[in-house]
């Protein structure tokens, strides 16, 4: 594994850290959650920067939902990776948000 590579705990921290955002702002600002979720996964460096896909992946338990719905067929093998990347990140953060009372889904 190299310095740059995404490690679980990591990876975990930040999905707690992200969920306690959004857990925060759902009480300040009249947002859907959902919203709240899509925005804060598609700005995340970890979407945008390529280079973390594959260690989302690896470090998710989640399963990339419905990602063939996402993608084209003219669409490139990274497209597809960048999609999955970003439905598991997504679904991890719902899951994490799940377990809070403070919010609503």
């Amino acid at each position: 594994m190299s310095e740059n590579d995404l490690t679980r705990q990591e990876y975990n921290d930040e999905i707690t850290n992200l969920a306690e955002i959004i857990e925060q702002e759902s009480q300040e600002y009249d947002q859907e959650t959902h919203d709240m979720v899509w925005e804060t996964v598609d700005s995340h460096q970890w979407i945008i920067y390529t280079a973390y896909h594959l260690d989302i992946l690896k470090q998710s338990d989640s399963e990339p939902q419905e990602w063939k719905h996402m993608v084209d067929e003219s669409d490139s093998w990274k497209d597809v990776i960048q999609v999955m990347a970003f439905r598991v990140m997504e679904q991890d953060l719902y899951e994490e948000l799940q377990e809070r009372e403070n919010i609503e889904l």
